[in-house]
Order: structure tokens, then C-alpha cells, then sequence
């Protein structure tokens, strides 16, 4: 699925299990931290929107139809943050 992150190798450790994957741009946090940056660094005459809504809207859209693959798979993130939604920038 385009909106899950390929797991391309299982290592079993003594202190537990750990899942390699491709390296990813950034995290959803950073991004979204990136933009409240710019956002706030800018004067008030200068200020204009940096992300439009309909960005915000697509991206949940992508993290709800990657979330339901893994659902329909029986696959169950346990920990699903925006520190953990990875972003191809």
C-alpha cells in the first residue's frame, strides 16, 4: 500500500523484536514543528497560510487508508503518533 511504510526485515533481539524499514524524510512531527517555525518567524505584514487546509485533510485521509490496509491485514500499530506518521518531504 503507498501509505505503509515496507517492513524489509524482521531482527529478534534478547531484549525484544526490532523491524528495519526504509529510511524515511522526516516524521509528521518535525514537519509540522518546521512550519510553525517559518510561520511564526515571519512579520505580520508578511504572514500568509504555509500549509492549506486541504493538505491537512489529504494527509489524514493517507494515514486513515494506510491504518485500514493494515487493519484489513490484521496488522494493529500500537503506537500511532505524529511522531510516528513518516513523511517523504
Amino acid at each position: 500500500h503507498p501509505n505503509v511504510v515496507a517492513c524489509t526485515q524482521v531482527v529478534l533481539e534478547p531484549h525484544g523484536v526490532s523491524l528495519v524499514m526504509p529510511r524515511a524524510s522526516t516524521s509528521l512531527l518535525t514537519l509540522l514543528e518546521r512550519i510553525a517555525a517559518l510561520a511564526t518567524s515571519r512579520g505580520a505584514a508578511e504572514r500568509e497560510p504555509i500549509a492549506e487546509p486541504l493538505w491537512a485533510v489529504r494527509l489524514c485521509a493517507d494515514v486513515a487508508a494506510g491504518v485500514a490496509f493494515l487493519h484489513d491485514a490484521t496488522v494493529v500499530h500500537r503506537d500511532l503518533t505524529i511522531a510516528n506518521v513518516l513523511v517523504h518531504a
